[in-house]
């Protein structure tokens, strides 16, 4: 009964010192402090740089549609070979050479300025703008919800490390009292001993490949959460300073807190807004425009004489300037009306799109509140299974003492505790998981950069 007792023991001394462990690095540093610490750095890598481009993106585009509004500049210059041209009367009605011709006398050269301010695009401006406007407003939730889907792969990434670690240690301890035992069991095989069986060795070798298997997983495990938060945080030498896993801090919301916050769901009402701009703006393009537009012309040619007269056409020497003010039309109704029903469709699109994003809101939302009570009352059932393993395991050695417990006895109390405190980890992961979930949801880990 030697192997079952060392191994019992182990297990309860592995248990009291990692508890201890435990404290002395909450002291220093807290295992929510440095999740926090993570989850600011992985919210600077590349996918939330990506967003927040699109959002600059998005805000020049508004800007741009404001530009809109106020007067346009078009300037031409030129420079060219001036043709020699001389008047042959007083008017100048008559030249010479009368057409012009390959004579070069100098240099032709001008600026014309165009100049248009509007004044009334029938709503055309202010809808284009107000659809640019949403289309920044969407575009910024969407980056919250880019950073908020960071945080909680950063936080599932640094759970899943803690709690391999936790595994992977409790499965060592309990390979090495498996190792040692089943050598003492082999020297009393050898001794002939009544205490131990073949039917011993083979419970002992089956609980050794088991425990082997479960070490193998917990070290895939817990290199694929290590890679994957050095990803998410651009650090290929990380690793957490804090290993042990212990339940997050949090209270359920209750039923009278607001409602969840979602950024696709926000998003999603700026892009009906954005629609229902963009379908304006297509209605209203059937009205005119009204503009004030000026403009001024100057030019001179070497060579060339300056006509007398304001109704001579001279495009040689000329100084010139205008202003008026002007009504546009570039129709194209039936273009136009497809342009319009087209931009309806879309308009419906966005709306469903919306009507769906609250359902899945609401239903995540739901999901998310069930997991977490779910994850909270199997916590305090397992951490009771866990005191009672450990009362279990305490009891069959005070039997064992006096010789009144077997080695199936210290077997099946070794391997509950062992089980108990495995699920107790999954649980607390799982409680931190969904914890962190309602937070996010409640816009807790939103930012733009």
């Amino acid at each position: 009964m030697t192997i079952w007792r060392t191994s019992a023991i182990a297990a309860l001394v592995f248990a009291i010192q990692f508890g201890s462990s435990g404290a002395v690095h909450a002291e220093e540093k807290t295992a929510a402090s440095e999740l926090q610490s993570y989850i600011g750095k992985a919210q600077k890598n590349p996918l939330a740089e990506i967003a927040h481009a699109r959002t600059k993106a998005a805000q020049a585009q508004e800007r741009e549609a404001a530009g809109h509004r106020w007067a346009s500049f078009e300037v031409t210059s030129f420079l060219a070979p001036s043709p020699k041209i001389r008047c042959d009367n007083a008017d100048c009605t008559r030249t010479s050479p009368q057409n012009v011709t390959i004579n070069i006398a100098g240099i032709f050269g001008g600026i014309d300025l165009k100049i248009t301010q509007p004044l009334y695009t029938g709503g055309k401006l202010h809808y284009l703008q107000s659809a640019a406007k949403s289309a920044t407003k969407a575009s910024e939730e969407l980056a919250k919800d880019v950073a908020g889907e960071i945080a909680s792969n950063t936080a599932k990434a640094y759970y899943s490390y803690q709690l391999s670690q936790e595994l992977l240690w409790m499965l060592e301890d309990g390979a090495e009292q498996i190792e040692s035992g089943l050598a003492t069991l082999e020297e009393k095989l050898a001794e002939g001993s009544d205490d131990a069986t073949i039917q011993d060795r083979y419970r002992i070798q089956a609980l050794q490949a088991e425990v082997g298997a479960q070490i193998a997983d917990a070290k895939l495990g817990q290199q694929f959460a290590l890679d994957s938060l050095r990803a998410l945080i651009g650090n290929d030498k990380l690793k957490p300073e804090i290993e042990y896993l212990e339940a997050s801090e949090f209270t359920l919301p209750s039923g009278a807190q607001p409602a969840p916050f979602d950024p696709r769901v926000e998003a999603a009402m700026y892009g009906v807004e954005a629609q229902r701009a963009l379908e304006k703006f297509e209605s209203r393009s059937f009205l005119p425009n009204l503009a004030i537009v000026g403009g001024a012309r100057f030019a001179r040619a070497q060579g060339v004489d300056n006509p007398p007269g304001a109704f001579a056409n001279d495009p040689f020497n000329n100084s010139s300037a205008y202003v008026a003010l002007v009504a546009q039309w570039q129709l194209t109704p039936l273009a136009q009306s497809a342009r319009v029903d087209r931009q309806r469709a879309k308009k419906h699109e966005a709306m469903a799109t919306l009507a769906a994003a609250k359902r899945l809101a609401t239903l995540a939302d739901k999901s998310a509140m069930a997991q977490a009570t779910q994850a909270k009352v199997r916590l305090a059932a397992l951490k009771n299974g866990e005191r009672a393993g450990k009362a279990w395991v305490a009891s069959v050695l005070q039997a064992d003492a006096i010789g009144a417990a077997s080695a199936k006895d210290l077997a099946d109390a070794y391997l509950a505790y062992f089980s108990a405190h495995s699920k107790l980890l999954q649980s607390i992961f799982q409680w931190n998981i969904a914890a962190f979930e309602l937070r996010r949801r409640r816009g807790e880990f939103a930012r733009v950069l």
